[in-house]
Formats: structure tokens, C-alpha cells, sequence
């Protein structure tokens, strides 16, 4: 699942670079490739892992939201990439977003802009995490 979750957060970051959205349609195959494989047993990875890595970044995605700091696309995908990576790789992809974000607005900052899409820091921070898991 983890290379799924490259894909599609790597179309995320280009629709949200283009036109400051992420559609559905992504976060939704995400998550149902999630659910389909673990279905399938094709996955080591477990229903309750599937279950608190999407109760978790659905969680923190929506308090984001709240804050006004992430869009509704933002949350729905991490919301899913919580389901495809499962909480600990959740976790460890958010160290890795928060880090990409960071960069991303000190150079919107450089740049005075105030806003910018988070979708590529959400997919560089899941591109990270798969290298890393790639060599575990």
C-alpha cells in the first residue's frame, strides 16, 4: 500500500499545485485500495492499524482544518493515508510533512505570499516515510 500512497499523493500535490484542491476522488482511492487489500489478506498490515491510522489523521487533519491552517482535501487525504500506512507510518509521515511544510513556508514567506498548498508537503512527507520503509 505504501507505493499506492506515493502515487496518488504525488497526483495530489500536482492537482493541488494547479488549482489549490485535492479531489476526492484520490483520498477515495486511497482508501478503498486500503479496505480492498486488506480484504483480500494481500496486506501484513491489520484492521485495527487500517482503523486508529485513519481515526488519527482524520483527527488531526480536522483540528488543522479548524485552525484554518489545512483545506477539507488535505484532511480527507491524510485522513486515508492514515488507512494505507497504518498509525505508526502515519506518525512518522507526519514528522515528515510537518519538516516539507516548514520549508514550504519559509519560501512562501521569502516570496510574501501568505498561502500555499500543502498538498507536496503531504506527499513528501509520504514519499520519505517509503523510502525509509523500503529500507527496513
Amino acid at each position: 500500500m505504501v507505493w499506492g500512497a506515493v502515487l496518488l499523493t504525488l497526483m495530489a500535490a500536482i492537482y493541488d499545485l494547479r488549482t489549490r484542491e485535492i479531489p476526492d476522488w484520490i483520498s477515495a482511492a486511497l482508501l478503498m485500495a486500503s479496505v480492498t487489500v486488506r480484504l483480500a489478506s494481500i496486506s501484513t498490515g491489520s484492521w485495527v492499524g487500517l482503523l486508529l491510522g485513519f481515526a488519527v489523521g482524520s483527527a488531526i487533519g480536522l483540528l488543522l482544518f479548524a485552525l484554518g491552517a489545512w483545506g477539507g482535501g488535505d484532511v480527507k487525504l491524510v485522513a486515508a493515508i492514515g488507512a494505507a500506512l497504518e498509525l505508526e507510518g502515519l506518525l512518522i509521515t507526519f514528522f515528515w510533512m510537518a519538516l516539507a511544510g516548514a520549508v514550504l513556508g519559509l519560501v512562501s514567506a521569502s516570496r510574501r505570499q501568505r498561502e500555499f498548498a500543502y498538498g507536496p508537503a503531504i506527499a513528501c512527507g509520504v514519499w520519505i516515510y517509503a523510502i525509509q520503509a523500503a529500507w527496513h
